[in-house]
Parts: structure tokens; C-alpha cells; sequence
């Protein structure tokens, strides 16, 4: 089953997450991991065809990532080869509502009827169809006109995601366009759906009653002063003790600055 994990905070962090966490549930996920996250408003994307658990990479990103926004992902297929192109995050640049993006995207669960998604503009590079979905999406979001997100944009990628999460199809998917952490939870609760939990400095993970390991959140000088810092986890398991709370089916969150700034909720 592949795993989900991304994180916003108000203000760049170096978040050291425990190889014990990704690195073990590689092992169940061997067809790929990849980190996407942003450094002076350019995307960052590190990832691998091969488990978290054989790589040397994951070890460099905790030692020099520091970003407001990550997206992580371990990868089971179902769709495509194992192979560079078909593992995630994905990337595209994007020109939409008056400006430049950066867009990452991740997905947990399949889309068997994905090939009935237009495309024109984006097209994919691989085989998967997560990534297709992802196109998808960015076509949808390419024709909106607004400077600017609003509550009535937020809405349309909300039912965007809920018509393309039938019965038949599962989908939790995290997106990012450098600024905002966009979290859809799939409408049947696939693989639990996502839940989230607000920043606290060293969050330890948990799998049941054994300890797993932690994440460490520090300021981007690497200062273990963390005062005052805002942030969220969000994931598609609970991995610690503490208040998560759960999205409801088919609900989109989005986060800014570490902060909700849509829930269809509230």
C-alpha cells in the first residue's frame, strides 16, 4: 500500500525524518520513494526507482532539505513499470491564474479509468495513472481565470477530485503549487483516508504500541529554538501518540503558512 506524508509550515524548516519511519515501510513499497519540496521558491524533487530502504539519497535530504512544504511518497504499483518516470511526486511547471507554479503531486489508491480524463496542454511522461489524473487536474485548474485562489476555486478542484473518485476508482493525492499544501481524501475512506496533526517539536511515530521512530523539526539555521513556529503533518495512517484528526470522505484541506485556509468542513 503506498504511503502519503507531507508537511506546511509559516516558515522554511529542516524536518529530519526518521529513516526508520520510510525507510521500513520501503520494504512493503519497493517500487519507488521520491521528496518534493521547495528552496527559494524553486521545486526540489529527489526520488528513485528502488526502495527507501536501499537508498543513500533519503539520508542526504535529511541532512540539507529545508522547506516550508514537503511531499513524500512510497510507492506500490498498480499502474506502470517500475521505473524513474513512473515514481512519485510528480512535477510540472504550470502557468495558471496570472502566474508561474510549481506544481508537485502524489497519489495513494488507482484511477481504473483514467484514460477517459482529458488532456491537451499537459501530457504525461510516464505510464502511471496518477500521473495522468495529475494532467488532468492542471488542465482544469489552467482554464480558471482568477489572480487568485478563492473559496469558489477551492470548491471546483474539490468536486474535481470527488467526480474522478467513483466507486472504482481510489484517491488520496496531495498537491503543491510552492505555496499552498493541497490535501484530497478519498470519498470511501481507501487505505483509512488522511488525517492531520498540528506542528509540535519532535513528533513520535509510532506503528501500533512499537516505537518507530520520530520526526525533528528545526528552524532552516538548524536551531532547535522552535518557538512560535506553526506547522502540520499530514498523512494516510496515524504514526503517533497526540491529536489527529481525520478528514472527512471526500474532503479537500488546504494549508497555507502551516494554517487551514479551506476546509469543506468549515
Amino acid at each position: 500500500m503506498c504511503e502519503l506524508m507531507a508537511l506546511s509550515f509559516a516558515n522554511p524548516v529542516r524536518a529530519s525524518i526518521s529513516l526508520n519511519v520510510f525507510q521500513e515501510n520501503g520494504v512493503e513499497n519497493p517500487d519507488g520513494w521520491g521528496v518534493a519540496y521547495y528552496r527559494n521558491d524553486a521545486m526540489q524533487l529527489i526520488k528513485e526507482a528502488l526502495p527507501a530502504s536501499d537508498s543513500i539519497l533519503y539520508d542526504f535530504i535529511e541532512r540539507s532539505a529545508s522547506s516550508k512544504i514537503y511531499i513524500s511518497h512510497l510507492r506500490r504499483s498498480t499502474e506502470g513499470i517500475r521505473s524513474y518516470l513512473n515514481t512519485h511526486p510528480f512535477y510540472r511547471v504550470a502557468h495558471m491564474m496570472g502566474a508561474r507554479f510549481e506544481y508537485a503531486f502524489a497519489h495513494n489508491g488507482t484511477v481504473a479509468d483514467y484514460q477517459k480524463l482529458s488532456l491537451s496542454k499537459y501530457t504525461p511522461l510516464g505510464e502511471t495513472d496518477s500521473e495522468h489524473v495529475f494532467c488532468h487536474i492542471l488542465e482544469v485548474l489552467s482554464n480558471v481565470g482568477s489572480s487568485s485562489w478563492t473559496r469558489s476555486e477551492y470548491q471546483l478542484l474539490e468536486e474535481l477530485l470527488q467526480a474522478m473518485n467513483t466507486p472504482e476508482n481510489t484517491l488520496n493525492c496531495i498537491l503543491s503549487d510552492g505555496i499552498r499544501l493541497f490535501c484530497y481524501s478519498d470519498i470511501h475512506d481507501h487505505n483509512s483516508g488522511l488525517r492531520y496533526s498540528e506542528y509540535v517539536p519532535v513528533i513520535k511515530l509510532k506503528d501500533q504500541a512499537k516505537d518507530i521512530g520520530e520526526i525533528r523539526v528545526r528552524t532552516a539555521g538548524n536551531s532547535i529554538n522552535t518557538t512560535g513556529i506553526k506547522g502540520v503533518l499530514v498523512t494516510t495512517r496515524d504514526m503517533s501518540e497526540g491529536n489527529w484528526l481525520e478528514f472527512s470522505p471526500g474532503e479537500l484541506m488546504v494549508f497555507k503558512g502551516g494554517e487551514i485556509v479551506y476546509s469543506s468542513s468549515g
